[in-house]
């Protein structure tokens, strides 16, 4: 009797092994998405989310393309600028304006990202960081809102800048891990430890973690709306209850005080006289009063943050505006645009205040600069008036200078108008 030849089967071929190779595939096409858009909404209220920003480097290294990598890196931009399109269309009275240059913008930062892709990850050692000095020095940095790098502060607190060097080389080994995809131990292990570290920042800190300013210190959050749009008589009760605040907090004991962008209107000597007495009172108790206005120069419009307390007031010109915003206005005055090298570091009686208004906190290029004049703590001035309720923008801004301030071991004090 002839015993019938046993046949075996590959487990693996056939139906079941294209099956098994088309999930894998999938999953290496999703999976940048993925961490991309976990890396965007890691931007929020609380500086200790912004660790999951470094995700993106991540995606970028899990990239099989430099077209799926740009994509990738466009979709973390356009996830972290969420609020763009329904705030801008308050600021700028229409709603295609904002939506064009969130895509537009988002693409211009992807395409720096997706020009250092290649399929040899060593070289990501140089390609990421020449790529990431090209994200922060203007003119890109000018637009370059978002950048991993600010989870700095959450990851290497008062490294200073040895502490965006670390950041920028975890970045690295992140994205080498994700190409090496455990072809190589070194790689791996590296990645592994840098995850590792990632989560141990977001759990010593906890989800709602948010540094709080000195005792002496202390910001003036007001609701009052666009106060540039209100004629003077509009606008008098509201510079008289700020001043009456101002001295308030100076009797009190605080050091510095500061109010919103714009808060002061426009910076007349009729306005100067007004704020007089704080001014003196600030001067008496060897401190600072800053509050935002907009100042003259010929037909040229500042928007500024008047320091008072000194002999005379001390004004700071915003280095890096709004970008793409109408600069016309209807008395022949011209927004004078952008003093990017400009000073923000000012010495008064309550220390060296490195001052940022609005958008400027979302710039590396402009906190970095602040840092190396050498402020001893971080000011920042911002409207979110036509930011709609929930909107994620104002809550990027605080997030985005407390992490910075972490960093650099300063604190950080921030007065928002809504």
């Amino acid at each position: 009797m002839t015993t019938p030849a046993f046949t075996h089967t590959k487990p693996h071929s056939g139906a079941y092994a294209t099956l098994r190779t088309g999930t894998y595939a999938g999953a290496h096409v999703l999976a940048p998405f993925v961490l991309a858009i976990s890396a965007g909404l890691s931007w929020g209220d609380s500086p200790a989310h912004l660790v999951g920003a470094m995700l993106v480097f991540l995606a970028f290294g899990l990239s099989t393309c430099r077209l799926q990598a740009f994509a990738a890196v466009m979709t973390y931009y356009l996830v972290t600028a969420r609020g763009v399109p329904a705030g801008g269309a308050l600021f700028f009275s229409d709603a295609t304006k904002p939506t064009l240059i969130w895509l537009a913008v988002s693409a211009l930062l992807a395409a720096v990202w997706a020009l250092a892709w290649t399929k040899n990850w060593k070289q990501f050692c140089w390609r990421l960081p020449l790529a990431q000095v090209v994200l922060i020095v203007p003119p890109v940095g000018m637009l370059a809102v978002g950048n991993p790098l600010t989870a700095a502060g959450m990851l290497f607190p008062g490294w200073g800048f040895a502490g965006v060097a670390a950041a920028l080389a975890a970045g690295v080994l992140l994205a080498q891990y994700g190409s090496a995809r455990g072809t190589h131990k070194l790689a791996h292990r590296f990645g592994l430890t840098v995850m590792a570290g990632m989560l141990l920042a977001l759990l010593t800190y906890g989800p709602t973690f948010q540094p709080q300013a000195p005792g002496t210190m202390s910001s003036v959050d007001t609701h009052v709306g666009n106060i540039l749009g209100r004629n003077a008589f509009e606008q008098l009760p509201l510079h008289q209850a700020n001043t009456e605040r101002a001295a308030e907090l100076l009797e009190k004991g605080k050091q510095v005080v500061v109010f919103p962008e714009t808060a002061a209107g426009e910076w007349t000597p009729m306005r100067e006289e007004l704020w007089g007495d704080v001014s003196a009172l600030a001067r008496e108790r060897n401190a600072v009063v800053i509050t935002g206005a907009t100042t003259l120069r010929g037909k040229l419009l500042d928007n500024s943050l008047v320091l008072l307390g000194g002999e005379q007031p001390q004004v700071y010109r915003v280095r890096v505006p709004v970008p793409f915003r109408d600069r016309g206005r209807q008395d022949d005055l011209q927004d004078s645009g952008s003093n990017v090298f400009g000073q923000s570091v000012y010495a008064t009686k309550a220390g060296r205040v490195g001052v940022f208004i609005c958008y400027e906190v979302l710039l590396p290029w402009t906190v970095l600069a602040t840092a190396f004049e050498g402020a001893d703590v971080f000011v920042a001035g911002v409207n979110g008036w036509w930011a709609p309720e929930g909107n994620s923008i104002p809550g990027l801004q605080r997030s985005a200078i407390q992490s910075w301030a972490q960093l650099f071991g300063v604190p950080a004090v921030v007065a928002t108008n809504r």
